[in-house]
Formats: C-alpha cells, structure tokens, sequence
C-alpha cells in the first residue's frame, strides 16, 4: 500500500509539474473592436497623408476631443469645426487605427497618430475622406443613440468641407 501512495505522489507531482496535455494555454484578451468604426478606419485611412504627423501619448483625463483641440485648436479656415476645432477626432481615430465606439474612453499610455489636418485638407481625397467619415461615424453614432452633439457636431463640419 505504501509503495501504491509514492507512485500515486509522483504521478500527480509529475502531472502538476507537466500541466495537463492539450489544454489551451490562455491567450491576452484583445481590445474590442467597434466593427462599424473599424469599417470606416478601413475604407477611409488609407487615404490620409501621414507626412509630419506626430504622436501624442494618451495622458489620464485626455478624450479625442481634447487631443483633437490641442493639436488643432489653433488653425484658423478648417471647416467649422466647433470650439477649437474639437469635432476632428475622427481623424485621429483614421490616423492612429483605433475603433472605439466613444471617444472619451482613450487610455492612458495609448499611443495616438495626429496628422497634419492643413496638409490633409489640402489634399482633395484625403479631404473627401475625411468628409466621409465624418459623415460616418455621426451616422454610428446617430444610429446607436448615443451623443446627439456630437452627431450635430460632425455633421455641421462634414458639410462645411
């Protein structure tokens, strides 16, 4: 019996030890993914102009809005935008591939692409671009019946481009 108990320790020592054949190994859950956005990211993106973009480090307090304002607040004849230029963010969320369904949930440490809204806007299909998902994403969120100002917001500016 005692001989049954020392094989019966090392089986189970060597089984601890080894794992269990053929379970999954436990993979990092991915960041979800806003289908609707990514689509716009996906057709709209790749027409962006990313020469002298810079990247801007996502502090704790940051929204797209307030990134958006910071880069962009100061230039003047862009559209009409709202306060300090805020209702470009989408062109953040195009620039940097990120398909978040709210644009105050970014976290910090994320690492955000801001093109250069002047060149962008010079440039005819990155205009267009930028005008349509705009349009877009104020349909998502209309549809989803979430931020009505901003639903306005993006809206106004789409059509003054």
């Amino acid at each position: 019996m005692k001989r049954f108990f020392i094989c019966l320790t090392i089986a189970l020592l060597a089984f601890a030890l080894t794992g269990c054949p053929g379970a999954p190994t436990p993979q990092p859950m991915a960041a979800p993914t806003h289908q609707p956005i990514a689509a716009v990211i996906a057709a709209h993106a790749p027409l962006l102009d990313l020469t002298g973009a810079q990247t801007h480090t996502v502090a704790p307090g940051d929204t797209l809005v307030t990134v958006a304002q910071r880069f962009f607040g100061g230039l003047p004849n862009v559209g009409d935008a709202g306060v300090n230029n805020g209702f470009y963010f989408p062109i953040i969320i195009l620039a940097s591939g990120v398909a978040l369904a709210d644009p105050d949930l970014i976290q910090p440490g994320m690492v955000l692409t801001v093109p250069d809204l002047r060149r962008n806007l010079d440039n005819p299909a990155a205009r267009q671009a930028i005008r349509q998902s705009l349009l877009q994403i104020a349909e998502i969120y209309r549809v989803e019946n979430r931020r009505p100002a901003k639903v306005q917001g993006l809206t106004v500016l789409a059509d003054s481009l």
